[in-house]
């Protein structure tokens, strides 16, 4: 049985949707360079002085969490390649109004394309997913057991 999601991951489900589902019209408007979906995510403003080790605060971890679910989790759990990869671009920290947040810039590339591999391969020396050892161990792999949003590190 699948562990169960986050509740504030999936409050973001519908905003999620709607993202994506621009994200994809851009793509379908220039497939070769599809241009970025942009949204403004809000967090309270003392979870910028708690932010994980990936540099992101709980609401963005888990608007992060709800794109990857409904782009790779919801394909595999119904038996699907999944189509679409997104790449995420956070900007810096801004003031709208009275709310504190972050810029997110998201882009779909269709899985396993030239594009895809070209997006990611940017500034490769600082991805976790390439670094040996899991996050414990010190190096930068979260792994269920051992996730980089869980703020600690034995040595």
């Amino acid at each position: 049985m699948p562990t169960p999601r986050d509740p504030l991951s999936v409050s973001y489900d519908p905003a999620v949707t709607r993202i994506l589902g621009q994200a994809v019209r851009n793509h379908q408007r220039d497939p070769g360079k599809p241009r970025a979906t942009t949204v403004f995510i809000p967090s309270p403003i003392r979870e910028f002085t708690r932010r994980d080790r990936g540099g992101c605060t709980r609401h963005e971890r888990e608007f992060t969490r709800a794109v990857y679910y409904r782009t790779w989790r919801e394909p595999i759990n119904d038996g699907r390649k999944p189509d679409w990869a997104p790449v995420l671009l956070w900007g810096p920290i801004e003031r709208r109004g009275r709310r504190w947040g972050r810029t997110v810039y998201v882009r779909l590339f269709i899985h396993g394309s030239k594009s895809e591999r070209a997006a990611r391969g940017k500034g490769r020396s600082g991805q976790w997913r390439l670094d040996e050892g899991t996050w414990r161990s010190g190096g930068r792999r979260s792994v269920p057991w051992d996730r980089i949003d869980h703020n600690r590190r034995t040595g």
